[in-house]
């Protein structure tokens, strides 16, 4: 009887440690969740002089639309690419030498002399890319953001800003 009964304290115990430490990983899973989910809707404040003034012309976008949506946040979508620009790079899974175009953008608004980086996610656009068809891939040219209303303030006219990061690292800024 003196086995059996420490048996089921083993057993006990044990139960006890997994439902403790499966506690503690959803704990942990949760918190890297929030962080990464604060991360994406981190707004970035840049000093106007950082950026390079882009010319206009070297891009091509279209905002498709701007507006609030139903949380009161003013939402953008639309695409941008810079025609005919292409970039080496190596894909190490397919172990090659490739070109394609290089897009981190994000959307941002300015504000007197500070510039504020929006998350911006970035979505597949093969109408773009057959609009254009001049032989390079442009389907990862739309975008999306949302600036979250307690952010807002009022957008006038001429704040809104395109946000071009290069793979060399300098940015420039382009008026939309």
């Amino acid at each position: 009887m003196n086995s059996i009964s420490s048996e089921q304290t083993i057993g006990k115990v044990q139960r006890l440690l997994v439902v403790i430490i499966m506690s503690l990983a959803l704990v942990f899973a949760l918190t890297i969740f929030g962080l990464f989910y604060q991360e994406n809707r981190r707004i970035e404040e840049k000093n106007l002089s950082s950026f390079k003034l882009g010319n206009k012309k070297d891009i091509e976008y279209k905002i498709e639309y701007k507006g609030l949506n139903n949380k009161g946040s003013y939402f953008i979508k639309g695409w941008c690419i810079k025609p005919g620009v292409e970039y080496s790079y190596y894909n190490y899974g397919n172990d090659a030498h490739k070109k394609s175009v290089y897009n981190n953008m994000h959307l941002g608004y300015l504000k007197k002399n500070t510039v504020y980086i929006i998350p911006t996610k970035l979505e597949n656009r093969d109408d773009v890319d057959q609009y254009i068809n001049d032989g390079i891939d442009y389907r990862v040219c739309g975008f999306q953001s949302i600036i979250p209303k307690e952010k807002l303030g009022n957008i006038e006219k001429g704040e809104l800003v395109l946000v071009w990061k290069n793979p060399d690292g300098t940015q420039e800024l382009y008026y939309l």
